[in-house]
Parts: C-alpha cells; structure tokens; sequence
C-alpha cells in the first residue's frame, strides 16, 4: 500500500470493488497510459532498487500527481 501511496495509485485501486485483485489485462492494457505508469513506478518501488531509470515516466500525468512522484522517487532514492 505504502509503494502504491508513493507513485499517486493508491486512491484508484480502493476505489475499485476488487481493489488489489482487479484484472488490468495482459501488460495493463485495460489501463490508460498514466495509470499504467503509476503502477509500474509502484512497482519499482517495491523492489527498492539501486538503479531506476525512467524515460518520460511522468510526461502524461498533471502537474500535481507528477510534483507527488518526484518528491516520492526523491525520498525513495535517499541512502
């Protein structure tokens, strides 16, 4: 919950009625593109990973969700 809070997913999976169990196709392809990449961040998120490399992984978010990831990644990254 925590990585999905992070990546600005965590609201739109509760809201679903199957929330964590909700089938988004092969690849998500039942998900639009931010949504998608919100996840995939989640994801890294969850591996902790000593290297993340991101090639315009927030360009189809707004401004605030993707002011949100930065400020997570950023504090994420720390150590």
């Amino acid at each position: 919950m925590e990585s999905c809070k992070a990546a600005s997913i965590y609201k739109r999976i509760v809201y679903c009625n199957t929330k964590y169990n909700t089938v988004v196709g092969e690849g998500g392809i039942k998900l639009l593109g931010s949504k998608r990449q919100r996840i995939a961040i989640a994801r890294a998120f969850l591996k902790n990973l000593k290297i993340l490399l991101l090639n315009k992984a927030i360009s189809t978010m707004d401004n605030i969700t993707e002011k949100s990831i930065r400020e997570s990644l950023k504090s994420q990254g720390k150590g």
